[in-house]
């Protein structure tokens, strides 16, 4: 009998265990504590020694502080959201939260994968030779280009209409490259999508011009922007997919503003390639 009974105590506990291990904290669960009564203390330190998984949103933080949520249960909520060891779920499912930055949608065998969208640098700025302009007395125009090395991006894609998540999550990223647009960004409408001209050794892309009649002009050409449908999923999180097929080629997402301001040397894209 007694043998019997530290069987089943055993197993009780290891699976109390196993259900605290288990457990995420959310915004219900906080809300729940403050309704029992638990002084902050107690849930600071239940959000600081458990998994999380908060939306502090702006529009969450003020109906929280109508609710009369402590304001320091409020602070230890925000500070664990931007804690990278309490980012939650599984990483290639794209409801779950993840780091910001830039995802493409892998589809295999009906197996989902995340592949992050890795940050390139452009190597550098460079100018026609303007031989034209000097012949047509400044009517043709002398192009500005920024380049990218290598013939091609790291992440090649099998598909005409690859599937991307933007993920706005504040006070998480994937690098320092990624957190300086993705902390002042909150949409993918901020972002272009631009076809580069592929080179035996580079890529490249036109980013102003220069005559003697429209003066100079900076910006990444029209006739090279691929329009994209934007679809909101939640705060912060966004799908995104080309309007028509992609050619096979090499592109790459860039910020807006960037492209007006002149992506030179150092100036970052996200980039990757279309396979047939």
């Amino acid at each position: 009998m007694n043998k019997l009974f530290c069987i089943l105590a055993l197993l009780f506990t290891v699976t109390v265990y196993g259900q605290t291990n288990d457990e995420v904290l959310t915004n219900a669960s906080i809300y729940s504590l403050c309704q029992k009564g638990l002084s902050p203390s107690i849930i600071i330190s239940k959000i600081k020694t458990s998994k999380t998984n908060f939306d502090v949103s702006i529009a969450t933080l003020i109906k929280m502080k109508d609710d009369k949520i402590p304001d320091e249960i409020a602070s230890a909520m925000v500070d664990a959201s931007g804690n990278k060891e309490n980012v939650t779920g599984d990483i290639n499912d794209p409801n779950a939260t993840h780091e910001s930055g830039l995802y493409y949608l892998m589809v295999n065998d009906g197996k989902t994968e995340m592949k992050p969208v890795e940050p390139t640098v452009c190597s550098q700025t460079k100018m026609g030779s303007g031989i034209m302009t000097q012949l047509t007395y400044g009517i043709a125009k002398t192009k500005f280009k920024s380049t990218l090395d290598g013939s091609m991006a790291r992440l090649q894609i099998f598909e005409a209409k690859p599937v991307f998540y933007f993920y706005f999550e504040k006070g998480q990223s994937l690098n320092d490259a990624t957190s300086s647009w993705f902390s002042s960004s909150s949409s993918p409408n901020e972002f272009i999508l631009v076809k580069l001209d592929v080179k035996k050794k580079n890529r490249e892309f036109v980013i102003g011009s220069v005559n003697a009649y429209s003066g100079v002009s900076m910006g990444v050409d029209d006739k090279l922007r691929i329009r994209f449908d934007v679809e909101k999923l939640k705060s912060g999180v966004y799908k995104v997919t080309p309007k028509d097929s992609l050619e096979p080629g090499e592109y790459c997402f860039m910020s807006a503003g960037n492209s007006t301001t002149s992506t030179g040397t150092g100036g970052k894209v996200f980039d990757f390639g279309i396979k047939d």
